[in-house]
């Protein structure tokens, strides 16, 4: 199916008619299935109830400090998508999420 993504706005629509509680490793599974994404780096996965947020930005922060470039995911976003991801601390660009939305939006059907 071909999807008309052409700004954030459609994006946010896109995302919020997949929601769905039945997501599984699977469906990440089959998502990720021959998608050009190396990770040449080790990672950190953080869970718990309270702290999360402040935690992993206070890593990301020494992290940083270290190695130089370092990418941060959190979740849910406060107010914005954009609040998810970010590089070295600066938030991604809506020029790099509409990019990649209009990509490889076709891969998240089933």
């Amino acid at each position: 199916m071909i999807y008309v993504i052409k700004t954030i706005a459609d994006v946010y629509s896109f995302l919020h008619a997949r929601q769905s509680k039945a997501y599984t490793r699977v469906h990440l599974d089959a998502f990720l299935k021959d998608f050009p994404l190396t990770f040449s780096r080790p990672g950190i996965h953080l869970t718990g109830t309270n702290g999360k947020g402040s935690t992993a930005t206070f890593i990301a922060s020494m992290f940083q400090q270290g190695y130089g470039r370092v990418g941060l995911f959190t979740s849910p976003p406060i107010t914005q998508f954009h609040e998810m991801i970010s590089i070295s601390g600066k938030r991604i660009e809506d020029a790099f999420i509409l990019s990649f939305f209009q990509t490889w939006a076709d891969r998240f059907d089933d």
